[in-house]
C-alpha cells in the first residue's frame, strides 16, 4: 500500500434541473444520488474511487451543443 495521498476531485456542473439530471446520471454512471443540498444535487461514486459530482441549479444557463463532442450523446438527449 502506498503512502501517497489520493487527490479528492469534485466537479460542479451548471444545469436548470439538478434533480431530474441526478435521476438520469446516477444510474448512467453507476453513482449514488445522495439528494439535494440547497441548489445542488449530490452524486457520489458507488463504492469505488471517482469524482464527486454536484449538479448546480442556475437561473441563467448558457447551452452549447455537445453532440459532436460526445458521439452517442445525441441519441440519449433525444430519448430523455
Amino acid at each position: 500500500m502506498s503512502d501517497t495521498p489520493t487527490p479528492a476531485i469534485g466537479l460542479v456542473l451548471d444545469c436548470a434541473d439538478p434533480e431530474r439530471l441526478a435521476r438520469f446520471w446516477a444510474p448512467a454512471l453507476d453513482y449514488v444520488d445522495v439528494g439535494m443540498a440547497g441548489a445542488y444535487a449530490v452524486l457520489l461514486p458507488n463504492g469505488r474511487p471517482g469524482p464527486k459530482l454536484l449538479l448546480q441549479k442556475v437561473a441563467d444557463l448558457h447551452l452549447y451543443r455537445i453532440s459532436g463532442f460526445l458521439p452517442g450523446l445525441s441519441a440519449v438527449q433525444q430519448t430523455w
